[in-house]
């Protein structure tokens, strides 16, 4: 490794100026590659949580803690189901759910979309 060292010393000065721009070239991509998955992944599950935050769940929490439920108490089944009712949505459906302004007219709009389903697959 110290002759590496010792051999980029002895380089002239616009040759090492020519490595750094390469590697900082190298750096800055990568970085920028890294900051572009997390953008992405950012995106994508901040659509899920507008939603999840929408149909109550956040809230629902806290009541089960003003109850005393317990700040355990999950409904991780309920929530998968949500989630994949929500990934089968068009546009169109997930807009009118954006759209509710509480939980009950949420149940109402999901309980819709979900016998307009069922009658489209009975056809």
């Amino acid at each position: 490794m110290s002759a590496f060292f010792k051999k980029l010393r002895n380089l002239p000065n616009e040759r090492k100026k020519i490595i750094i721009w390469i590697i900082l070239g190298i750096s800055a991509l990568i970085l920028l590659l890294l900051w572009g998955l997390f953008v992405k992944r950012v995106a994508q599950t901040a659509h899920q949580e507008t939603i999840l935050k929408q149909i109550g769940i956040p809230e629902l929490r806290e009541r089960m803690k003003e109850m005393n439920l317990g700040a355990s108490f999950e409904m991780p089944g309920e929530v998968k189901k949500l989630k994949e009712k929500i990934e089968d949505l068009s546009p169109e459906e997930l807009e009118r759910l954006e759209k509710a302004d509480n939980l009950e007219e949420l149940e109402t709009i999901l309980e819709e979309i979900e016998k307009n389903q069922n009658k489209q697959k009975t056809k």
